[in-house]
C-alpha cells in the first residue's frame, strides 16, 4: 500500500514538473525569439543611423533584453548577440566622437590663432596681445569643459576612443611649436599644471613685447610722418631713408607691417613703386597747412638790435620751439605746428602734456580741436 502511494505521489510531482519545465521552457522560447527578432531589427538601426540618440536607445534597447536571455543562450547564440550589440555601440562611439571634435576643433582653432597672435605680433599692443591671451585661455578652459561633459554623457559607450588624450595631444601639437611645456604625460617634478606654465609663459612673453613695441610704434610714426610729409615718396628712397638710432633692416620690417595692415599703399608707375599713406592714415599724418599770410608785426622776428636788447627772451623762445620739435620728432608724437600763423603748437598726447606740465610749460588742451587740428582734441603750447 505505502509503495502504491508513493508511486503516485512521484507520478503527481513529475506531471507537475513536466508542465512548469513546459511552461518555462515556452517563456523562454518566447522571450529568444523576441530578443531575435529585436537584435535583427536594431542592430540595422542603430550600426547605420547617423543620430546619437537613435543608436544609443538601440544600444541601450537590445542591452537589456539580452541580459534577460542570456542565462539561457548557447555560446555561439551569445557570441552573436554581443557581436551585434557591440556593432551599435562601435557606431554610437563614433557619431559622439564626431560631434564632440566639431566643437573641439573651433576651440582648438581660437587657440592656435591666439597663440600666433602674441608669437608673431607685428604692430598690435600689449593690451591686444593681453585680449588674444584671454582669449585663448578661455578657449583652453572651454575645449576641456566641453570634452568632460561629452564623456559624462557619454560615458557607458567609450571604449575604443579616449577623446581626453585626444584633446591633449591635439592642445599639446599646439604649444610645442612655440615653447617647451612639461605636458601630461612627462614625469617631472614641477607641480605646475599645464594651464599654469601656459599662463606664466604667455605673461611672460607679453611683458617681453613691451620694449620692443615702443621701439616699433617709433618707427612706425617717423615712416607715416614722412610719407604724410611728401604726399608721395618713392619706395625705394623710403627704405634708405635714415632714422636715428634704426637700422635698415629694421624700416624694411616696419615698413612691411604698416603695407600688411594697410595704413600705407604702394602704386606702380613704369618700373618704379611709390607709396602713399591711406585715407585713414592720412588724417591722421597729413602735413600742417601752410598758411601765406605775413607775420604781423607782433609776430615778426625782432631786429638786430631788438635781439641784442632782449636776447635772452627771444633766444629762448626759439630754443624752446626747436627743442619741442626735435623732442617730438624723437618720440614719435604727432603734432601740428600752427606757430607761423600766430597760432599754438598743437599735439595728441596726453601722457606728454602731463610731462611739459610737470617741468613747468604752459600746456592748455583744446576740447574740441581746431579747423588745423582737423577738429580733434589736442593739447597746446602757446609760444
Amino acid at each position: 500500500m505505502a509503495i502504491c502511494v508513493c508511486i503516485i505521489i512521484a507520478s503527481i510531482l513529475f506531471i507537475i514538473y513536466a508542465i512548469y519545465q513546459g511552461v518555462v521552457a515556452e517563456r523562454r522560447r518566447q522571450a529568444l525569439v523576441r530578443h531575435h527578432e529585436l537584435s535583427w531589427k536594431f542592430t540595422n538601426k542603430g550600426s547605420d543611423t547617423n543620430s546619437l540618440k537613435t543608436a544609443k536607445e538601440c544600444l541601450y534597447t537590445l542591452s537589456s533584453s539580452y541580459e534577460d536571455i542570456k542565462g539561457y543562450t548557447n555560446a555561439n547564440e551569445r557570441f552573436c548577440y554581443e557581436d551585434d550589440i557591440e556593432e551599435i555601440r562601435q557606431n554610437a562611439e563614433g557619431i559622439a566622437e564626431e560631434k564632440w571634435r566639431k566643437k573641439a576643433d573651433s576651440y582648438l582653432l581660437k587657440i592656435e590663432q591666439a597663440y600666433d597672435a602674441i608669437a608673431y605680433y607685428n604692430f598690435q599692443t600689449v593690451e591686444k596681445a593681453y585680449k588674444s591671451k584671454n582669449i585663448l585661455i578661455k578657449a583652453y578652459d572651454d575645449l576641456f569643459d566641453w570634452t568632460r561633459m561629452c564623456h559624462e554623457e557619454n560615458g557607458d559607450i567609450w571604449k575604443d576612443i579616449n577623446i581626453w588624450n585626444e584633446a591633449q595631444e591635439d592642445v599639446g601639437a599646439i604649444l610645442e611649436r612655440y615653447d617647451h611645456y612639461v605636458l601630461w604625460n612627462e614625469q617631472t617634478g614641477s607641480a605646475a599644471t599645464v594651464r599654469q606654465q601656459l599662463i606664466a609663459t604667455l605673461d611672460k612673453r607679453i611683458e617681453m613685447m613691451r620694449p620692443e613695441y615702443q621701439r616699433k610704434t617709433k618707427l612706425r610714426s617717423l615712416i607715416m610722418q614722412k610719407i604724410g610729409s611728401h604726399g608721395t615718396v618713392q619706395r625705394s628712397h623710403l627704405l634708405k631713408t635714415h632714422f636715428d638710432g634704426f637700422v635698415t633692416g629694421e624700416i624694411t620690417a616696419c615698413y612691411k607691417g604698416l603695407l600688411k595692415e594697410h595704413a600705407v599703399i604702394e602704386y606702380k608707375q613704369g618700373s618704379v613703386y611709390f607709396v602713399v599713406l591711406s585715407d585713414a592714415a592720412a588724417k591722421k599724418y597729413s602735413p600742417a597747412k601752410k598758411t601765406n599770410q605775413k607775420p604781423t608785426k607782433e609776430n615778426s622776428q625782432p631786429a638786430e638790435g631788438a635781439e641784442k636788447e632782449h636776447g635772452m627772451i627771444a633766444s629762448r623762445t626759439r630754443l624752446l620751439y626747436r627743442e619741442l620739435l626735435r623732442h617730438f620728432d624723437e618720440e614719435g608724437i604727432e603734432y601740428v605746428d600752427k606757430t607761423v600763423s600766430g597760432g599754438g603748437l598743437y599735439f595728441f598726447s596726453e601722457t606728454e602734456a602731463e610731462n611739459l606740465r610737470m617741468k613747468d610749460y604752459p600746456v592748455f588742451f583744446a576740447e574740441k580741436g581746431t579747423k588745423g587740428t582737423g577738429h580733434r582734441p589736442a593739447w597746446y603750447i602757446r609760444l
